[in-house]
C-alpha cells in the first residue's frame, strides 16, 4: 500500500536514483556510466535551481543550489557562472573574479564568464573611486573593457551595459 509523505505518493518498494545512494564497498559499479549521466543531470538541475533564486535575490538559497551542483560536477561552468554573478551583487569581488578565472580554465569560450568578469572589475573600479584611489580605478576600468571586449568577441550579440567600444 504506498504511503504518503506530503502531497506525493511512494511506493514501499521505491529506489532513489543512482548516486544519491552510497554504496557499500562490496558492491560493483556495474553501471558507472549511469552513475556519472545521473551526477551530470543532478548538477545541472540544481544549477538551475541556484540561477532561478538568484533570480529571486535569494542568494544564500541559490548558492546552496549552486554549491550542491559543484559538488556534484566540479566542472559546471554554468554553475561557476551563476555563482560568481551572486558573489558579484554581494559585492564579494575578489571571490567572483577567483571563479570565473577558474571558468576560464574550463572553457575559456563562453562570452559570459568574460562579462561577469568584466563587471567584477568595473565594480571594483567604483569602491576605488569612492576611496579616492584614481589609478586603481583607471587600472580596473582598462581590465573591464578588456574582458568585456573579449565576451563580445565571443558574442558580438551580447549586450553589455557599461560597454562603449
Amino acid at each position: 500500500m504506498p504511503y504518503t509523505r506530503g502531497r506525493f505518493h511512494l511506493k514501499r518498494d521505491y529506489k532513489p536514483p543512482l548516486g544519491l545512494v552510497k554504496k557499500s564497498p562490496k558492491e560493483k559499479d556495474s553501471d558507472v556510466s549511469t552513475d556519472i549521466s545521473v551526477r551530470l543531470r543532478l548538477s545541472t538541475l540544481y544549477s538551475k535551481i541556484g540561477l532561478l533564486l538568484a533570480r529571486q535575490y535569494k542568494y544564500d538559497q541559490a548558492l546552496e543550489g549552486i554549491n550542491r551542483a559543484l559538488k556534484l560536477n566540479p566542472d559546471n561552468i554554468d554553475a561557476y557562472c551563476t555563482k560568481a554573478s551572486i558573489l558579484c551583487a554581494k559585492e564579494e569581488y575578489e571571490e567572483s573574479i577567483k571563479l570565473c578565472k577558474r571558468a576560464l580554465r574550463i572553457n575559456k569560450h563562453m562570452a559570459e564568464t568574460w562579462i561577469i568578469l568584466g563587471n567584477n572589475y568595473k565594480m571594483l573600479a567604483v569602491d576605488e573611486e569612492l576611496k579616492g584611489n584614481q589609478d586603481k580605478v583607471r587600472e580596473y576600468h582598462e581590465l573591464a573593457k578588456d574582458y568585456w571586449g573579449e565576451g563580445k568577441s565571443i558574442n558580438p550579440n551580447i549586450i553589455i551595459p557599461f560597454f562603449d567600444e
